[in-house]
């Protein structure tokens, strides 16, 4: 373990290193908004010295709520500043669930990343008594809740403020340690699944720069990477690859407009590092079944020619085999003629590596491989204990 060694410690490096470098992007109405990793660590810091003047601690459990944004990852390395565990929520989860997830980790803040999602939890504060505040991230509709008024994410910074809390340990650097300050083995976040008859994932720092750390050590990753973020935040891969390979490597977060903007928002980023999921992936491949239907004449002849190419050649790989100077050649032409174009459109032409969580068909791997995505199997494990339960190791192989 380097000496970064939980995650706000990774924020505090990669402010002092990186500056001016972005960190997060957000699309909002159609502009990407960009957070260096200097000023997206002075919003942890914020959000942390409201919660501490909130009484916010070691040992308590913050929820959010939404879609990925760079504010409910800041809320939940804030947590995590202050000694205290995050528990990031699907927002798609049913009411019942979510009852039952706030009970079972007594949860005492959230934070929403809309009014819609504050509302879901309103009525919760009276019937779980833990969870005394609520704060939105985005005011947008304010003027319809009177009540709400006095509750968003800047109110909840601005009281740190004014209360003039002591700057958590990721403002002030990594030689002493605060008392409170998160160690390695600290709890830093509790994955619930939507499966009420699943365990939740309890994942310390420790475990999850460990698995971090193998990903980077397999498929290097590098400052100026770019990374796309649209899983659920609850899951556990977004842990592992948003947040925490993210801080790992210092590279920019990019987080879509919405969930069905992902496509576009896709090719508008390029990432150059991606996990994408079974399900992803053969939607992928179905894309691309479906763009070579759409074009006629010359272009679809052209496009099936080279994708007989592209298949055998993979093909050939599959079973060990050189490739005859033809079908290299020809392998060559395809690339600039169809394979660099396609990838383009899917927004996976600078895509160093593409990460899946699983088996995927073989016409589909083959398909993917043979136009030039760099598909690699990632073996992600993690035990589910009950949260007060040791949390168990976590691999990455």
């Amino acid at each position: 373990m380097n000496d970064a060694d939980t995650l706000p410690r990774l924020l505090a490096r990669n402010a002092a290193r990186w500056p001016r470098r972005p960190a997060w992007r957000h699309k909002r109405l159609g502009i990407w908004e960009t957070l260096s990793w200097a000023a997206f660590a002075r919003r942890c810091t914020d959000i942390a010295a409201g919660l501490a003047a909130g009484g916010f601690g070691p040992g308590d459990r913050l929820a959010v709520l939404g879609d990925n944004r760079p504010d409910l990852y800041a809320a939940l390395l804030a947590a995590q500043m202050l000694g205290g565990t995050g528990v990031p929520l699907d927002p798609d989860m049913e009411q019942s669930r979510l009852a039952e997830i706030l009970q079972d980790a007594r949860v005492s803040v959230a934070i929403v990343d809309t009014v819609e999602q504050a509302d879901r939890l309103c009525p919760f504060i009276a019937a779980h008594p833990p969870l005394a505040r609520v704060f939105c991230a985005d005011t947008g509709g304010f003027h319809r809740h009177v009540e709400w008024g006095k509750s968003s994410l800047d109110t909840l910074v601005g009281e740190g403020s004014a209360g003039g809390a002591p700057p958590p340990i990721a403002a002030t650097g990594m030689a002493q340690r605060d008392d409170g300050a998160p160690v390695p083995q600290d709890l830093a976040l509790l994955l619930y699944p939507a499966d009420a008859s699943q365990h939740p994932l309890a994942l310390s720092h420790a475990q999850l720069l460990a698995a971090a750390e193998a990903i980077a050590a397999a498929d290097p990753i590098d400052a100026t990477d770019n990374a796309l973020c649209y899983l659920p935040i609850s899951s556990y891969q977004d842990a592992l690859y948003s947040l925490t390979l993210g801080l790992l490597g210092g590279f920019a977060c990019n987080c879509p407009e919405a969930p069905d903007s992902v496509p576009r928002d896709l090719r508008e980023i390029g990432p150059t590092i991606l996990f994408a999921p079974a399900a992803v992936c053969n939607a992928l491949a179905q894309l691309v079944t479906a763009k070579a239907g759409t074009v006629s004449g010359f272009k679809r002849r052209s496009f099936a020619f080279f994708q007989r190419l592209a298949l055998r050649a993979e093909e050939c790989r599959e079973r060990g085999q050189p490739l005859s100077p033809g079908l290299a050649i020809g392998c060559r032409i395809g690339e600039i003629a169809a394979y660099a174009p396609l990838r383009d459109q899917l927004g996976l032409n600078r895509a160093r590596w593409v990460h899946t969580d699983g088996p995927l068909p073989p016409d589909t791997a083959r398909l993917l491989r043979a136009m030039g995505v760099a598909l690699r199997p990632a073996f992600a494990r993690a035990a589910a204990p009950h949260p007060a339960q040791p949390a168990p190791e976590t691999l990455h192989a």
